[in-house]
């Protein structure tokens, strides 16, 4: 049976935003977990990175960015049969239930509001990913 660590270590998890500065923090809070993280900064940079190489276990997208939005995204990764199992997490600055909504219809698995705690993410990724659930936060 894998520790914890182990399991945090076997996790991929790519970041889809067109900000810099949050993929940079997202990556080092990740990497700092143990998981091995990937970045792209737009929709076509996500499909280019799944085309050359093996499926994260999770994609962790932001809906509003130039070029193809994250909302096409998802019709994308469920015409595929193997990325579509791939867990969704929205990252987005936008705090309405009707967006909420939408993207989990769109087939989210998960939905953060920036700004987001350390441990908010942190808990979502493993709960998506290895039904892991921290019951304590602050219990580092």
């Amino acid at each position: 049976m894998k520790s914890d660590l182990e399991s945090l270590m076997s996790i991929r998890v790519l970041i889809v935003d067109d900000d810099a500065d949050l993929r940079a923090v997202v990556h080092h809070l990740l990497t700092r977990e143990g998981m091995e993280v990937g970045e792209a900064s737009n929709a076509e940079e996500l499909f280019a990175a799944l085309d050359e190489g093996e499926l994260p276990d999770l994609i962790l997208l932001d809906l509003t960015m130039p070029g193809s939005s994250g909302w096409n995204v998802f019709p994308r990764l469920k015409s595929d049969p193997e990325r579509a199992k791939i867990p969704v997490i929205v990252l987005t600055g936008h705090n309405d239930p009707q967006f909420k909504e939408a993207a989990k219809a769109r087939g989210a698995a998960g939905y953060l509001t920036k700004p987001f705690k350390d441990w908010e993410l942190i808990d979502e990724v493993q709960r998506h990913v290895r039904g892991m659930r921290r019951i304590d936060p602050w219990a580092r």
